[in-house]
């Protein structure tokens, strides 16, 4: 009887050792035999593990989205492959047609779904908040963690003054406008307005090289200037001859102190998208009426990208004193009242 109890004992050791040695290869044979569905185009839905899930409930919720078609199976697999405790929290892109193993290394990677987003140069504060708040509230990018409202016009320069040299010149008061740089960024569900407004300004920071600043501070202006200009001309013109030309008749007429009479401050002011404004818009008093202020408005009007910075820094010496941009997108230059005159008169007839 003793020696019947011990070769069961036996038996149930090695077939208990076989398992947990040979399931791990029979469980990547049916990974890759029983995806949930045939999908060869791979289409992806968002998959959220939440802070602390456990295995059961991860299987749970990957069968209830269709992502696997057997959950005791996917937590056996989880478990003799060892790893049930490093599956990361967050949103993720699964499909139906990746096998076991290719999921479960996209839950231990955490490699979340990213929030991309493009930033156009030219964009002020408002148009950046439509575009974030667009992207964070799309189900198809954020999943389950839409909803969330991202506010950048709130803060201020001094909120950020002890962690970005660049700010040093720049009013206390002043809005972050000017200084939310460009480009295209890969957020996550995480980022809040703190972390979106430290990645745009990081960003600012990178592209203003101590170079650029020493180039600034040898023209005997601050960056706060050289950035309420450059966002002028990022409003104004498009090509970089052309920015570096405006931005020398925007020097000439400061020189003469002439107003600049940019249009594009009046766009700001009254939120109109477009290049023809009444003689009422002229005459409305605000600190960023460059048709009533001589000298620079209060602030810059948008977000410029690096051209519009550089040809601020450096623009082309002129005699030009006016320009017009025409209706086939061309830039007219004239050196004086009356030859601007008939260039209107030619090119916006």
């Amino acid at each position: 009887m003793a020696k019947k109890i011990l070769s069961f004992i036996v038996a149930l050791y090695l077939a208990f050792a076989f398992a947990v040695n040979a399931f791990p290869l029979m469980a990547n044979a049916a990974d890759g035999l029983l995806p949930a569905v045939q999908d060869p185009l791979g289409n992806f839905v968002v998959f959220n593990i939440e802070p602390g899930a456990s295995l059961k409930n991860i299987a749970r919720d990957l069968k209830t989205q269709g992502l696997i078609s057997n959950e005791l199976l996917f937590r056996a697999y989880v478990f003799f492959k060892g790893v049930s405790g490093s599956l990361q929290a967050g949103d993720y892109a699964l499909s139906a047609s990746m096998g076991f193993s290719d999921i479960v290394a996209k839950l231990r990677s955490g490699d979340t779904i990213k929030i991309g987003v493009t930033i156009f140069e030219g964009f002020d504060i408002s148009q950046i908040e439509a575009s974030l708040n667009a992207r964070f509230n799309d189900p198809k990018v954020c999943g389950s963690r839409c909803g969330k409202k991202i506010v950048l016009s709130y803060y201020r320069v001094k909120d950020f003054k002890n962690r970005f040299a660049f700010l040093q010149d720049a009013p206390d008061d002043a809005s972050l406008e000017g200084y939310l740089y460009p480009d295209t960024y890969r957020f996550t569900a995480e980022d809040d307005h703190d972390s979106v407004a430290r990645r745009m300004l990081k960003n600012f920071e990178a592209k203003i090289t101590p170079d650029v600043l020493d180039a600034i501070k040898e023209q005997k202006k601050s960056v706060y200037e050289i950035v309420t200009m450059a966002s002028l001309i990022e409003k104004e013109v498009r090509s970089q001859s052309d920015k570096r030309k405006v931005a020398g008749i925007m020097a000439n007429r400061l020189k003469a102190d002439m107003p600049l009479q940019i249009d594009a401050t009046l766009a700001y002011i009254t939120d109109k998208h477009t290049t023809r404004f009444t003689i009422a818009d002229t005459k409305i008093d605000s600190p960023y009426n460059t048709y009533v202020y001589r000298g620079l408005p209060k602030g810059p009007i948008c977000n410029p990208g690096l051209e519009s910075i550089m040809a601020a820094i450096y623009p082309e010496k002129t005699d030009y004193f006016f320009y017009l941009t025409a209706y086939d997108g061309r830039t007219i230059f004239s050196r004086n009242f009356q030859d601007h005159v008939v260039a209107k008169r030619t090119y916006l007839k």
